[in-house]
């Protein structure tokens, strides 16, 4: 998950440093290397969970199960594998070595030697995490989709969902069949309809062919990490793993957004129900875990 202050610029994915939205106690954040276990890279801002210690494997590993995703919850990578595997810090002789491998695989075993990542740990974390905007014909995707064409208050899709009532509709600007006829479109969801349509604040020109990022709901408990588990998914997002799941101790607490149009800030029906045309969207939502003890396997 991409953990990003409301107060500081964000840069490019590479220059953006890992970083705590704020701590409910006030306290300093607590980062520190941990074991880590991965047959794939580990990445900047990844959702690590306890995996089990068996024969020489032991650690940390990326939590992609929609089911079980916060129960064992540990921390979130301050630095990705591949990078730190060219950092100054990965061979150094003391206790901060990384030790991941020229490859950025973080496999070594007990045999081989352990890997270890600096992770950001904290019971009482309030943490901002992207929606991601990635989305895969023919399969699952991140964002919502199946919409069916209107330029109404009342939006309708195919793909089912839940109610959504009182969180954010942006149509995204790329789509898995090209650029969407209608894109940069941000609405307040007002009430839910029906089971797979909901009534705008302010009408939205929708076409078949578009995606749309649908925020998780205020106070709402449940959320998806995506395959990479460095974002999040949209609420749903048209497939089985959605971000409905009660199961879930983790609790959005709010939605922020920033574009080239605004800086970062919260979500408010008031400010940016009705916007068009923006572009350099990210959207975030800050999570808190309902259950600190669950961060402890």
């Amino acid at each position: 998950m991409k953990i990003v202050p409301p107060s500081l610029e964000l840069k490019s994915n590479k220059e953006e440093l890992m970083q705590l939205s704020r701590l409910i106690s006030g306290h300093t954040p607590l980062v520190t290397n941990i074991h880590v276990y991965g047959t794939a890279s580990i990445l900047d801002g990844a959702f690590l969970v306890t995996t089990a210690n068996t024969a020489s494997l032991i650690g940390a590993i990326v939590s992609v199960a929609s089911a079980t995703n916060g129960t064992s919850m540990i921390g979130v990578t301050q630095e990705g594998s591949e990078r730190a595997a060219l950092s100054k810090e990965n061979n150094s002789l003391n206790a901060s070595a990384f030790r991941i491998g020229s490859d950025g695989l973080p496999n070594g075993t007990t045999i081989t030697g352990e890997n270890y990542l600096p992770v950001l740990i904290n019971t009482d974390a309030l943490y901002m995490a992207e929606y991601s905007q990635t989305t895969a014909a023919g399969t699952a995707s991140d964002v919502f989709n199946n919409w069916t064409a209107a330029a109404s208050t009342t939006l309708t899709t195919g793909s089912g969902g839940e109610d959504i009532s009182g969180t954010w509709l942006f149509s995204v600007p790329v789509s898995s069949s090209g650029t969407p006829t209608t894109s940069g479109q941000l609405r307040h969801v007002q009430t839910q309809a029906a089971a797979t349509s909901w009534n705008l604040a302010t009408a939205m020109t929708i076409s078949a062919d578009n995606d749309c990022i649908v925020t998780a709901k205020p106070q709402k408990k449940g959320v998806c990490p995506v395959t990479l588990a460095n974002k999040i998914r949209s609420s749903s997002g048209g497939s089985a793993t959605a971000m409905q799941l009660n199961g879930s101790p983790i609790m959005a607490l709010d939605n922020y957004i920033v574009h080239d149009q605004a800086p970062m800030h919260v979500l408010r029906k008031h400010v940016d129900d009705g916007l068009n045309a923006l572009t350099g969207v990210r959207m975030y939502g800050e999570l808190k875990f309902t259950d600190p003890f669950l961060m402890n396997g």
